[in-house]
């Protein structure tokens, strides 16, 4: 089921809020990643404290707009 606008704008000040209030992130391409890599990863972030959140591109670059944060392109994204 696809979400709504209002959906979509909760979904995104969520994430928004997430990227303001952490110490350190990190952008990763994840193209080619097995399976097994991923979830090997997910677990390491985790039980450091860490989160993972995947987004669509045009999503992080609306939370990063919105924010007091350096300016991101999606052709610095590529």
């Amino acid at each position: 089921m696809a979400l709504t606008r209002v959906q979509k704008e909760e979904l995104v000040k969520l994430y928004q809020s997430d990227i303001q209030n952490c110490k350190n992130l990190i952008i990763l391409r994840q193209f080619g990643l097995p399976a097994n890599e991923a979830n090997k990863l997910r677990k390491e972030v985790k039980e450091a404290g860490g989160k993972i959140s995947v987004l669509k591109k045009r999503v992080f670059l609306k939370c990063i707009s919105e924010s007091n944060l350096e300016t991101i392109t999606l052709d610095m994204l590529q």
